[in-house]
């Protein structure tokens, strides 16, 4: 498995969705709270923001067990960025 291309498909996932985020995140289209709409928005975005890096990286290598836990491992760490930076972003521009 490249991890160099693991590492660049999560980059790229994760502006991405950081980008979606700023998108969305002004306009209350759920009819919530601020509080309740930011974290349904920033759920429904990372949660569906890594499955073309999931799926490039399983069709490609075709990674065995150890390779899936170290790839698993990776996005979560770029999940993780995507919501602290997103918490900030959320902070500093819409409150």
């Amino acid at each position: 498995m490249d991890l160099c291309k693991l590492h660049e498909l999560c980059k790229a996932d994760t502006r991405k969705a950081f980008e979606e985020l700023k998108r969305v995140l002004p306009h209350d289209v759920y009819g919530l709270p601020p509080v309740e709409h930011k974290e349904l928005v920033l759920n429904d975005i990372v949660n569906s923001s890594f499955g073309n890096t999931t799926k490039t990286i399983i069709m490609e290598y075709n990674p065995s067990e150890a390779q899936i836990g170290v790839m698993m491992q990776t996005i979560k760490q770029y999940k993780e960025l995507l919501i602290k930076t997103s918490k900030g972003y959320y902070k500093k521009h819409i409150k």
